[in-house]
């Protein structure tokens, strides 16, 4: 995988996170406790992530990683504003899942890196498709 893939990924699972703070605090509704807790499972594992990404991808080949400051400037473009939605966060997360299946050249312990990532966000794709009713029997 390239070094801006790597970078890109990054940006994305901040993104992620970010993202599903802004939900967890704009809930609202019948649902809103139910939600402002499933909101919190996204954020769960995605700096474990974030960080297994810039010690093994990064560090591991001799790349330093960029600063906090650049990876964030790349996130202010990345999460809508003023919008706080499940199905948004569903499309950060598909968007995720594509520059992840961009890693046909990763060495074997990334590619294993890159596949539990992968692996974890699909799983909480699947839990909003269940959400609303977009899971097909």
């Amino acid at each position: 995988m390239k070094r801006e893939d790597i970078d890109n990924l990054i940006v994305y699972l901040l993104a992620i996170a970010n993202y599903a703070k802004d939900v967890h605090y704009n809930c609202s509704g019948p649902n809103f406790y139910g939600n402002h807790l499933f909101a919190d499972t996204f954020v769960k594992d995605i700096y474990k992530h974030i960080d297994d990404l810039k010690e093994i991808c990064l560090l591991g080949h001799g790349l330093q990683p960029l600063d906090a400051a650049d990876y964030l400037q790349d996130v202010i473009t990345v999460i809508p504003k003023g919008v706080y939605d499940f199905r948004i966060m569903r499309d950060l997360m598909l968007e995720t899942l594509t520059i992840l299946n961009k890693h046909n050249n990763a060495s074997i312990d990334d590619a294993d890196l890159l596949g539990n990532i992968g692996k974890n966000i699909r799983h909480k794709v699947g839990l909003i498709n269940i959400m609303f009713g977009d899971a097909r029997n």
